[in-house]
């Protein structure tokens, strides 16, 4: 479907006649999408992605906005499946919209804005395989307060979500004449304002560092397992007339333990004393090769370490827990809890099987700081 190409004159003041090319007709304008990951880094069921790689799988809604709020029961698109972009932080996504086919590629199918007075607010999620599917598609909850979708994590999965810029400084091509209140529509996509939609992380992630704290235990001792109690279950906030991407995730079941998978070229295993990590010689701080994402919100984490003699089994190990606490972290915001979107190291130091210490700090994702768990210290303020 073509727009008409309609020519109008205006004259200036020497009486010469420019042309220009209108952007109003009644012509459908075709929906550009597209994405920004807010200069952090995303992990995935198979590890750590450092950007949008063009494999996974988000799920978009266009709801439109009338002067009593958003129509959540009727999406303009209705959690539609795209591919992310091939970009380390954005760029455009395919939108799959089985209403409309375009005839040159019948296997695409694009949608349009229709209406010169309709306007929409476009969100996004991504859930990796952390929720219920039902034909390819996450099974989502919509009432009239919003849409929402239930997760479980284990620990391997990064969970998002994100709305539209509101902000038209920042959208490329954006004209005085786009104002907030005609975005999103067709009168704005004529004019090249399209939906950018900001994914922002929903967990917190723990990576961990282990370091000797004497000579001989780099070669006497290894980490043999590794996990952190968190909260695994509770409900997304997708769309919503505030700000969803800003909601916490609502009503998280009882805590569970999430062990540590580490990276390996096959994928993520299972840390066992197989697969054991061997401290590395004192001074040194050897970074694990995985992480942890945990549910953010709360001011200590159960850590579980289970250290075993050089060689031993499983069996020999003995599981000891430590509090990682938020009291105790340095840098960052300095806010004694986790929070979503931070990424926070916790260094294990060990001296042997019977003490070890634990120490948390920040890295990008963004700033969230830092800490130690110490045994001696521990048991001492207990006594």
């Amino acid at each position: 479907m073509l727009p008409a190409v309609l020519c109008l004159f205006a004259c200036n003041k020497g009486g010469n006649k420019t042309v220009e090319q209108p952007v109003d007709t009644d012509e459908p304008v075709a929906l550009v999408l597209g994405t920004n990951m807010r200069s952090v880094q995303l992990t995935k069921g198979v590890g750590a992605l450092e950007s949008w790689s063009g494999k996974e799988d988000l799920y978009i809604y266009g709801i439109e906005r009338t002067a009593d709020g958003l129509v959540f029961d009727a999406p303009f698109v209705d959690n539609v499946k795209a591919a992310s972009p091939e970009s380390s932080s954005s760029g455009a996504i395919k939108l799959w919209n089985p209403a409309i086919t375009d005839p040159a590629d019948p296997t695409y199918k694009e949608p349009f804005y229709y209406g010169e007075n309709n306007k929409y607010d476009f969100f996004g999620y991504y859930v990796d395989n952390a929720a219920q599917f039902n034909q390819g598609k996450p099974v989502v909850e919509v009432n009239e307060d919003g849409i929402s979708v239930d997760i479980t994590i284990n620990g391997t999965q990064d969970i998002l979500a994100g709305r539209a810029h509101k902000d038209l400084d920042i959208l490329a091509d954006a004209t005085s004449k786009v104002t907030v209140d005609k975005a999103y529509s067709a009168f704005a996509a004529r004019r090249k304002v399209q939906p950018n939609i900001v994914f922002k992380h929903k967990l917190s992630r723990f990576i961990f560092k282990i370091k000797s704290g004497t000579e001989d235990v780099a070669t006497k001792v290894s980490l043999a397992g590794l996990s952190v109690e968190s909260k695994t279950s509770g409900k997304m906030i997708i769309a919503a007339e505030g700000a969803a991407d800003e909601e916490d995730i609502i009503d998280p079941a009882t805590p569970a333990f999430l062990p540590l998978y580490i990276t390996s070229a096959s994928g993520l295993v299972l840390l066992t004393p197989e697969n054991a990590i061997h401290a590395p010689a004192v001074g040194v701080d050897y970074e694990l090769p995985g992480s942890i994402m945990v549910m953010p919100g709360d001011a200590v984490y159960n850590l579980k370490l289970t250290l075993v003699q050089t060689g031993a089994t499983l069996e020999d190990g003995i599981p000891r827990d430590y509090p990682i606490n938020f009291e105790n972290i340095t840098g960052g915001t300095q806010n004694h809890f986790a929070e979503p979107g931070y990424q926070y190291v916790i260094t294990v130091v060990v001296y042997g099987l019977e003490r070890v210490d634990v120490n948390v700090t920040l890295e990008q994702w963004q700033e969230g700081g830092s800490t130690v768990i110490d045994p001696d210290v521990i048991e001492d303020e207990q006594d």
